[in-house]
């Protein structure tokens, strides 16, 4: 921004005009990119964390979904063996 400015005030785009600014504009980049890609790292890190847990909290509510089914049956069977069994 400041290197349009400073070349539009001055009417021409020599090189001791334009440096100043790019060099400013080079360091805000690079902090900008410092501060970027650690953060990118940790939202993937934090991301890959969540959907382990949700793949096992899945895993855990189908086998406990199983198993309430399954004692269920079985309880439902016994029941008619008893049934059966007094007849």
């Amino acid at each position: 921004m400041h290197a349009l400015k400073d070349t539009s005030a001055q009417g021409n785009a020599s090189l001791e005009v334009v440096v100043g600014p790019i060099g400013e504009a080079l360091i805000a980049t690079a902090v900008g990119l410092a501060v970027a890609i650690p953060s990118v790292i940790a939202y993937n890190f934090f991301l890959r964390q969540n959907r382990k847990l949700l793949a096992q909290l899945e895993h855990f509510a189908t086998d406990f979904l199983r198993a309430c089914i399954q004692n269920d049956l079985n309880q439902t069977t016994s029941g008619v063996d008893h049934v059966h069994a007094s007849v």
